[in-house]
């Protein structure tokens, strides 16, 4: 098996292993054998644990960060987008225990991956501000007090779904969707569709 092929098997394992464990629970031995690699093997492709774990996270973040960013960018009402990012979102993290894990604010006890999930959630919620303020009506800066607040109560209501998912994960996906999008369209809405004056 050539590098990038025995690279694969070793994150589809690790991705496996932390997924079902937890970052703490899972030794670099245990993704070795379930990988059918040796630990040196292992250690060609990881230098560590939480090397191997934070490019599993950085690469999870990265792909749930386009699929978010294409579905605002689709065309139509804010509204229907909103739907549909909530929706893929759901699917995401049930596809991506890992980062369900991560979203949901799982301790690690490792002050360098807590670091990198904060720089994380922070670029996630620029991209939020900057795709909310592509639809506002009204002006919205995305570094005002008021704008960061609304970034981060929706923000939150994310990091609400990756809990509930990993609590309560045969919630039907149509219930989770709406109530999410029924509860944000009701901050969101007055941006798009301001009252008149």
């Amino acid at each position: 098996m050539r590098g990038p092929a025995r690279r694969a098997v070793i994150e589809d394992a690790a991705r496996a292993a932390f997924a079902e464990r937890g970052y703490q629970a899972v030794s670099m031995g245990e993704i070795a054998a379930a990988a059918g690699v040796t630990r040196s093997v292992l250690y060609d492709h990881a230098s560590s644990k939480r090397a191997l774990f934070e490019r599993l996270l950085r690469a999870e973040h990265e792909e749930l960060t386009a699929m978010l960013a294409a579905t605002f960018a689709d065309s139509g009402p804010l509204r229907d987008r909103l739907e549909r990012a909530v929706g893929a979102f759901v699917d995401y993290v049930d596809a991506h225990p890992i980062a369900g894990r991560v979203i949901a604010d799982e301790p690690f006890d490792d002050a360098e991956l807590e670091d990198v999930r904060r720089a994380l959630h922070a670029q996630t919620k620029l991209a939020l501000g900057a795709w909310i303020a592509a639809d506002a009506a009204m002006p919205f800066d995305p570094r005002g007090p008021y704008e960061r607040t609304l970034v981060d109560a929706v923000y939150g209501a994310l990091v609400g779904i990756a809990s509930s998912r990993r609590r309560t994960p045969r919630t039907r996906r149509a219930t989770v969707v709406q109530a999410t999008v029924d509860v944000l369209w009701g901050g969101l809405s007055p941006l798009v569709h301001p009252p008149a004056a």
